[in-house]
Formats: C-alpha cells, sequence, structure tokens
C-alpha cells in the first residue's frame, strides 16, 4: 500500500492453490475444483465484501495486516441431453478464518454456500442463451470480532445470458 501511516504493514501476500478434475460418462460429466490460500476471495480486501484489510497492533506497537485463511470448492454436473441443450446442477462453499490479533481470542470466519442450475440452449453454432438460478447463502452464523455471529443473509439470482462466439 501507498502512502500508510507511520509504523503501519503496508503489504501483504497473496497466494493460491486449486486442483480440479472433470469426469466424463457418455452424455454427463462431473467437474470439480478445491482451492486453498491466503488473503484470496473477500478474505482480506480482495473481494466485494471486504472493505479495508484486518489489522491489528502488535506488542510493540506496529499495526500488523492479519492474513486471513481461505478454502473453497465446487461440483457441477452437466447432462447433454441432445447436440443443441445441455444443463447444469452446481454446488460450491467457501469458508475463509482470519484470526485478527494472535494474542487475542477475536477471530473472523466466514461461511457461504451457493447452488443453482443452468441451461444452455445452442440457437445457432456461435451463440447460446443461457438462462440460470443460483441461491446464496451468505451464512447465518459468520463470526465477527468480538465473537458475535452475524446473520449475512441469502439471495436469489434468476438471469439469462446471451453468449457470442467469435
Amino acid at each position: 500500500f501507498d502512502s500508510v501511516a507511520p509504523n503501519y504493514d503496508d503489504s501483504y501476500d497473496m497466494w493460491a492453490l486449486a486442483l480440479g478434475g472433470r469426469y466424463k460418462y457418455g452424455p454427463l460429466t462431473l467437474t470439480g475444483e478445491i482451492t486453498v490460500g491466503e488473503n484470496i476471495s473477500d478474505g482480506n480486501l480482495t473481494g466485494g465484501s471486504g472493505s479495508n484489510a484486518r489489522t491489528y497492533v502488535d506488542a510493540s506497537g506496529y499495526t500488523q495486516i492479519a492474513d486471513t485463511e481461505d478454502t473453497m470448492w465446487f461440483l457441477s454436473l452437466n447432462w447433454m441431453i441432445n447436440p443443441k441443450t445441455d444443463i447444469t446442477a452446481f454446488y460450491g462453499q467457501y469458508h475463509n478464518e482470519n484470526d485478527r490479533n494472535p494474542a487475542l481470542a477475536d477471530d473472523d470466519e466466514l461461511d457461504r454456500t451457493n447452488y443453482g442450475r443452468q441451461l444452455i440452449y445452442r440457437i445457432l453454432p456461435n451463440w447460446q442463451i443461457r438462462p440460470s438460478w443460483t441461491h446464496w447463502d451468505h451464512g447465518d452464523d459468520n463470526i465477527t470480532a468480538g465473537g458475535l455471529p452475524v446473520d449475512n443473509g441469502e439471495e436469489s439470482v434468476i438471469g439469462v445470458g446471451f453468449l457470442t462466439f467469435f
């Protein structure tokens, strides 16, 4: 970070390791992935809901950035109904933990799940329509500083995408 206050940590590392796979059996395709890492997604300022990096003041008065450990995975099952039409169902989970100040019991924990389905219809060889529905559960017992549980709610998203391939 640029222009930080004196005695303030001005950086943190981000890394991720992912392992994915795909298995096809006739018209069915099973796909999955697991990812582990540090300070990825919205674990520490790098995603949509984080507003700033989580910090703490160490014993010498130096402000440190607390690292977030992230784990996420998903599975999806695709069924090719015919050459023009596929349907996919999916499920995934995301979990992160941030110990804030290692000297205190003030950990953050965030859990999210999502599931849904998508239809892929090939109107033309290079043009697809993709109606989809996804349900997000943002966690009803996420832990924030001080150990207080928070219900971050749920949402359902319905949409239609049009893809053109060049």
